[in-house]
């Protein structure tokens, strides 16, 4: 037996066989297979091009869709505006590629050796990091590019000058090895000599102050953080509102749990607890932002190619 059968008005099989057509001054709507055909030539397009930069898809590109000069305007309307001319590479640009390919490769070999205990590896952070300040330059300056421009109107607000967003070396923190170009709080200024103000070496102060309370050890660069570092380390995370994880405090709950005060024993676990979750999420967080900066490189070397 068959299913149930419908019988159709006079004429609707009719005019559902005949395509619908555009409002009177409207351009007809694209077809959904022009679409993809025209957003899959794009994709083929920008790999494939070696000399200049992948174009985004853009609806004025399909056949099916006439532009707004081809009498879709109605006659109240305005002039249509010419489109402005494709800017031409400048030299600048052209210069900032040159290393593209050599980033990415450097790039890869490091995320490869993704450090898992950074106290035991910051001297091959550190090394690494001096060999891979110029070669990183192209790609973390049109990122640093990239963050300015979502961030201008919250800098406008807050009055707020992002120092140490500039591609300067050193371009990496020598105990993570994230870029401090990146990081969305200032970098610590930690002092080679801890009796002069000058010189200094831009560190990530959240994973430092993390790092020491985790571990234990409150070294750093080569030296042993002494108790002006340790004050200027506290006033620095209270200062970014990085957390309760003062490297002081922590200190004073060892030093009282040693004696035998079962509540600072306490109070101690969890700052531990606290600051071990606290770091995982940054190494998280540092992971992603390292996936993002691998995607540039690879775009990076293809254009090389």
């Amino acid at each position: 037996m068959q299913g149930p059968m419908y019988i159709l008005p006079p004429g609707l099989s009719h005019d559902l066989s005949v395509a619908i057509g555009a409002p009177p001054g409207l351009p007809p709507p694209p077809c959904p297979g022009d679409v993809l055909r025209a957003f899959a030539r794009a994709d083929v397009d920008s790999v494939g091009d070696s000399c200049a930069a992948p174009q985004p898809w853009r609806p004025d590109s399909l056949s099916t869709r006439p532009s707004l000069s081809e009498s879709t305007r109605c006659s109240t309307d305005e002039p249509a505006t010419p489109p402005s001319p494709p800017t031409p590479p400048t030299p600048e640009s052209i210069e900032l590629f040159a290393g593209a390919h050599a980033a990415a490769k450097s790039l890869l070999q490091f995320l490869g050796h993704r450090f898992e205990d950074a106290a035991s590896e910051e001297g091959w952070v550190t090394q690494w990091g001096l060999q891979a300040d110029e070669e990183l330059l192209p790609i973390l300056w049109e990122l640093v590019s990239q963050d300015k421009k979502r961030s201008k109107a919250k800098d406008k607000v807050g009055n707020c000058v992002r120092w140490w967003a500039k591609p300067t070396s050193p371009l990496l923190c020598p105990l993570s090895g994230f870029p401090t170009c990146l990081l969305p709080y200032p970098p610590f200024k930690l002092r080679v000599d801890p009796s002069r103000a000058t010189p200094h070496c831009l560190v990530d102060g959240k994973f430092l102050a993390l790092r020491c309370i985790v571990t234990g050890q409150y070294a750093a660069c080569g030296r042993e953080l002494q108790e002006t570092d340790i004050i200027a380390l506290d006033e620095y995370v209270h200062r970014c509102k990085l957390g309760p994880f003062r490297p002081s405090r922590a200190l004073d709950l060892q030093t009282a749990a040693s004696h035998g005060d079962q509540k600072a024993a306490e109070d101690l676990k969890r700052l531990l607890a606290a600051a071990h979750a606290e770091l995982g999420k940054l190494k998280r967080i540092q992971e992603n932002r390292f996936g993002q900066i691998l995607q540039e490189a690879q775009w990076h070397a293809t254009l090389k190619r």
